[in-house]
């Protein structure tokens, strides 16, 4: 069972910082709306759980996340706005973006209208281009990781990690429906977990955006044999329908070439689906 602080509204994590609502969590961290009486705005504070405090590994993590915020600095990613590592409520502090996720946008909607797809797609890859150039990659472009606001932002850099750290990685990474196949199979024929998994990322995303759905069948459990936990290891992407427009749908399959060596780079992505997201702006 997962432990929990309990914070309620108007409970101090410190720093002036006070919390107004619980936002979610995962295994290792609880996240909260907080006012940062300092400067007064809303943050969000990342805090692992009462049960990590004293997990080196768990701290480590965060120590990571925090580093490559400092280094990342982009208008599409989220903004890291420090982070206290130490005592009694280790945390990461975020610039709050104020809007839904892709996953819930599209739970509602369906599906985006191709030119806000496309101008999507470009923003995405410009933060993978951003973060390769930093010999760092994301590893869990998502749907609930892009907040729609009137400039998209993508957030979460918990997975993230070096191509240093990449290169000995020995075991699955990422969220499984929206991982590449090399990031299933780490150390596989596929090679190296490197940018092009970010650049299948964005494609898993974007055709689940502009689809309804997403490009494989669903994952199978943990327990089950590595191609039916990863369908993306053995399967084709399913048809894109016939609504979306056929210059689209042949732009976007190259993103999900299953050999990383044949998908282009986030630049190559971006020269030519601009031209696209251009054209479709207008309809």
């Amino acid at each position: 069972m997962k432990q929990s602080w309990g914070f309620t509204q108007g409970a101090q994590i410190g720093n002036g910082l006070t919390v107004l609502q619980t936002l979610g969590g995962g295994r290792r961290y609880e996240v909260f709306l907080v006012r940062d009486e300092n400067v007064g705005a809303r943050a969000v504070a990342k805090v692992l759980r009462p049960d990590r405090v004293d997990d080196a590994r768990a701290v480590n993590a965060l120590r990571r996340e925090a580093s490559f915020f400092e280094r990342l600095e982009h208008p599409v990613l989220v903004r890291g706005l420090g982070s206290v590592l130490g005592g009694p409520y280790p945390f990461l502090l975020l610039e709050y973006v104020d809007g839904a996720n892709l996953r819930d946008v599209l739970a509602a909607e369906a599906a985006l209208p191709v030119g806000e797809a496309l101008d999507l797609a470009l923003d995405l890859l410009a933060a993978a281009e951003h973060v390769a150039r930093h010999e760092i990659v994301h590893l869990d472009v998502k749907p609930s990781n892009v907040v729609m606001t009137d400039a998209p932002r993508l957030i979460d850099l918990g997975a993230a990690r070096t191509l240093a750290e990449l290169r000995i990685r020995r075991t699955p990474i990422g969220t499984a429906a929206y991982m590449a196949p090399e990031q299933c199979d780490p150390g596989s024929p596929l090679g190296t977990i490197g940018p092009p998994a970010d650049v299948w990322g964005v494609g898993t995303t974007i055709y689940h955006a502009l689809t309804g759905r997403r490009p494989f069948s669903k994952p199978g459990p943990r327990g089950g044999e590595l191609h039916q936990r990863y369908p993306q290891l053995v399967e084709e992407p399913r048809s894109i329908p016939d609504y979306v427009p056929e210059p689209v749908a042949r732009s976007l399959l190259p993103l999900l070439a299953r050999d990383p060596a044949d998908r282009p780079t986030a630049a190559e992505a971006r020269a030519f689906l601009e031209p696209l997201a251009g054209e479709y702006a207008e309809r």
